[in-house]
């Protein structure tokens, strides 16, 4: 008999010793067992790659969760959501984006890759930052030579420059 006591508990069991360690490798045989069937039932997993084929524009955002699973990345931008699936196949790392607006996709495929890198659009802005700069320069020049002939202009407006009449007075007796 076996008899197992903790506080507030009491175990008594007819069994001899011996039979529970039969269970425990009995348990550890089903652990042993359940734990392949677990391992082998996720390496059945399909590609994503053959997954991300099965995407096509116009699909809801939970048609798109129903095929791939939830994104590794997701952004919001102008009312637009991207969500980017990235896998491994062999040794190669993919990137793909599904682009969503509405709830439905309306880009599916690779990373977006700018036409334009980064150095190259700042040079662009530079030279354009440059050009507004010169027509800023030449309209302040035009300005302070308009200024030079602004006092005449506004002598030539109020009569300043020119002789008006003035009465002349006679003393009252």
């Amino acid at each position: 008999m076996f008899q197992f006591e903790t506080p507030g508990f009491r175990l008594f069991v007819n069994r001899p010793v011996s039979r529970y360690a039969e269970d425990l490798g009995m348990m550890k045989i089903k652990l042993l067992l359940f734990s392949c069937l677990f391992l082998s039932m996720a390496a059945c997993q399909s590609k994503p790659k053959n997954d991300f084929a099965q995407l096509k524009t116009g699909m809801f955002k939970n048609e798109v969760l129903g095929i791939m699973g939830s994104p590794q990345r997701t952004q919001r931008w102008h009312g637009m959501d991207r969500w980017t699936y990235i896998y491994f196949d062999d040794s190669d790392r993919n990137e793909k984006e599904v682009h969503f607006a509405e709830g439905r996709a309306t880009y599916v495929g690779a990373s977006y890759a700018p036409p334009v890198s980064a150095e190259q659009q700042d040079r662009i802005f530079e030279a354009q930052n440059l050009e507004i700069e010169k027509q800023f320069a030449l309209q302040r020049e035009e300005a302070r030579k308009a200024r030079q002939y602004f006092p005449a202009y506004e002598d030539d407006v109020r009569g300043t420059n020119e002789i008006r009449y003035v009465p002349s007075y006679e003393p009252l007796q």
